[in-house]
């Protein structure tokens, strides 16, 4: 049996990448900053998941800004599929913090919930991938604090096999099951709203945002401006105030542009990503939202201008 786990292992080693495009993408992003590094200033990153990844059409915005009199600028972007606050605080660490890699501009751009403090995330994910040796101790301070979900946690970072559960299984469904990729999305996204909802319904329930702050605070540190953007999702939906309230309180720009205009129900693919034509609108429409912020260096929520 031994034997037979160490195969396992040592195959999965040799061949993780194959189980998804996105661990791909993944193991690409210390390239991806090293490289934004390298290029003049000013430097910006989009860190964000599927969503950054459909929605945005990179030349199309740069484009926009050199219009709007900004620029050039130099621009990559980083996009793990279900990630969230927690995944994108500890990647921001990870693969920026510590190795010296620092963007003049992070902005996360994504659906709101994503940066609630109970925001789903998932522990074989953050060990294996975003969470640096030096970072165990805040994660089972902070994210990770139940036991047996710490000796997953640690099981994740000494085991491939045991890490990539999800992905193996989610790569059997796609196999054997038709649609299976939109299906999941939709499933997800739905089953986020609902416990939003469930939670928000609550007598005495408010949404926190605590890791927003937490993250904040890590860009501050380096004199890294954190720009937080609410994407359009298909779906309408409402900012909570108190997250506006939160990035006031931390000092980070603001930008409600899930309403962007000229995105009909038949410019999404499934429903809630962008096809390449609703990037195109959407991303034209962020830069004309961005450029204000990008000359003056504001830092208070702002209204969307009009567009597209």
């Amino acid at each position: 049996m031994l034997a037979v786990l160490a195969g396992v292992e040592a195959f999965l080693r040799a061949t993780e990448t194959r189980l998804s495009l996105d661990l791909i993408h993944i193991q690409a992003i210390p390239k991806i900053a090293a490289d934004l590094d390298r290029q003049p200033h000013p430097r910006v990153m989009f860190l964000g998941n599927s969503l950054t990844r459909d929605g945005i059409n990179e030349d199309v915005f740069k484009r926009e800004l050199l219009a709007q009199g900004v620029g050039p600028i130099s621009l990559r972007r980083v996009f793990p599929d279900n990630t969230q606050i927690r995944e994108w605080y500890y990647a921001f660490r990870r693969f920026f913090v510590n190795r010296s890699h620092l963007p003049d501009y992070l902005i996360l751009s994504c659906h709101p919930t994503s940066l609630e403090d109970h925001a789903t995330f998932s522990i074989y994910e953050v060990a294996r991938h975003w969470a640096d040796s030096s970072d165990v101790r805040e994660v089972f301070r902070a994210d990770v604090t139940v036991f047996g979900d710490q000796v997953e946690f640690l099981l994740s970072r000494f085991s491939v096999a045991f890490a990539n559960r999800p992905r193996i299984s989610n790569r059997v469904l796609h196999a054997v099951v038709p649609g299976y990729g939109q299906l999941a999305r939709r499933i997800n996204t739905t089953r986020n709203e609902m416990r939003r909802r469930e939670m928000a319904s609550g007598e005495h329930f408010e949404l926190t945002y605590k890791r927003l702050a937490r993250f904040a605070q890590l860009a501050r540190d380096h004199h890294v401006r954190l720009i937080l953007v609410a994407m359009p999702a298909g779906a309408p939906y409402t900012v909570d105030p108190g997250l506006i309230e939160a990035a006031r309180a931390s000092g980070v720009t603001f930008l409600d542009l899930h309403d962007a205009p000229g995105l009909p129900p038949e410019r999404y693919s499934d429903g809630t990503h962008l096809d390449p034509q609703g990037a195109e609108i959407y991303s034209r429409y962020l830069a004309r939202n961005l450029a204000p912020v990008f000359r003056r260096g504001s830092s208070s929520p702002r209204q969307p201008t009009p567009g597209p």
